[in-house]
């Protein structure tokens, strides 16, 4: 999968696991601690290399009703990537077209 299509498919996870909570409310606020910001990316053609990123906020809007209305706003911290390899953490940020 493409970068793009990993952060589409992070997002909508994000509203659907916030959809009872927003049910409602017309603003949601994405809370941190209960949170998470998750990613696997292929490495080399062997294995997959998991992660985080620490640092994440946003807001949800919904008007109760209409679907077509919902959206979804998250920045996530590039810095606070999380990969369990100090050194392969580093190397990343803040490389140009890293997201």
């Amino acid at each position: 999968m493409t970068r793009k299509k990993d952060i589409a498919i992070l997002l909508i996870g994000i509203a659907l696991l916030a959809w009872p909570s927003i049910s409602a409310a017309k603003t949601w606020s994405i809370d941190p601690v209960h949170s998470a910001t998750v990613f696997s990316a292929r490495h080399m053609m062997i294995s997959n290399v998991h992660g985080t990123f620490e640092n994440i906020a946003g807001t949800i809007l919904y008007v109760p009703g209409d679907l077509k209305s919902v959206k979804v706003e998250v920045a996530i911290e590039a810095a606070t990537i999380n990969t369990r390899n100090p050194k392969r953490d580093n190397h990343l940020p803040p490389q140009p077209g890293f997201p």
